[in-house]
């Protein structure tokens, strides 16, 4: 039962860790830019959508178009390669969070087949020659196995964060350097 008891506590620390991980105020900040923002991907493009109006939206295309509520900016070339590296980062942003929520599913699968794993074996250690040694070197195992899939993850959610404040700074210029944007309260 002791080994039950560990793996199911090992499974919960790796899910808390993993979902808690550094969260702090460059994160809370990077959310905060996009509270009153909705974000869709279409075919080629991205829509920022205000939340509270509706009518009010900002899309960029796959070939760095900028368009305010339909309405296309035109911009100079300093302008065009901020509205590019913001597309590309945001593009990025979204592809790591699709991978790190299907990992973490990974993860938490795994988890808990090791948990089942245990509680098979701690019968198998009770009602037949099965010795708990043996249980331990193949629960270790697969521990091991799962803390290299959670460093994987980590190492992937390091890599967002470091995208989120690189979209931060490119959403401040942008909102500063293209004016039509600087004007818009929820962007």
């Amino acid at each position: 039962m002791v080994y039950l008891r560990y793996s199911i506590i090992f499974f919960l620390l790796i899910t808390a860790s993993v979902a808690a991980h550094r969260h702090d105020d460059k994160t809370d900040n990077f959310l905060a830019l996009y509270e009153d923002v909705d974000i869709s991907i279409d075919a080629g493009s991205i829509t920022l959508t205000c939340k509270y109006d509706n009518s009010e939206f900002l899309e960029i295309t796959d070939d760095y178009d900028l368009f305010l509520n339909g309405e296309k900016i035109f911009l100079d070339s300093d302008q065009q390669e901020l509205v590019a590296e913001y597309y590309d980062i945001l593009s990025s942003i979204i592809e790591y969070a699709k991978a790190i929520g299907f990992d973490g599913a990974r993860i938490g699968v795994a988890g808990a087949k090791i948990g089942l794993k245990a509680l098979a074996g701690v019968m198998k250690v009770l009602f037949t020659e099965y010795e708990s040694a043996e249980l331990e070197g193949d629960l270790e195992i697969e521990g091991k196995q799962l803390e290299e899939m959670a460093r994987d993850l980590e190492d992937k959610a390091e890599d967002l964060e470091h995208l989120a404040r690189a979209l931060e700074k490119t959403h401040e210029r942008m909102r500063s350097e293209i004016p039509q944007l600087g004007n818009l309260e929820w962007f």
